[in-house]
């Protein structure tokens, strides 16, 4: 029971952290398909992972050795 406490608030974490990262990649995204320049599209994309793919994996391997 503890262990499912402990993943649905690192669920919570995660979703906070993906509205974070939402919040710096949109601006980035926008200006880089308004202004055609490739490194603000690449800017985008690595703020997005810096956020999100750490604790993405960290959940699914929790859930994955949880089964």
């Amino acid at each position: 029971m503890a262990f499912r406490a402990w993943l649905d608030e690192l669920g919570h974490w995660i979703l906070r952290l993906w509205a974070a990262a939402a919040a710096s990649f949109l601006p980035l995204l926008v200006a880089g398909l308004l202004s055609g320049r490739q490194w603000l599209l690449g800017a985008a994309l690595l703020v997005l992972l810096a956020y999100t793919l750490p604790y993405t994996l960290l959940l699914t391997s929790s859930l994955l050795r949880s089964r």
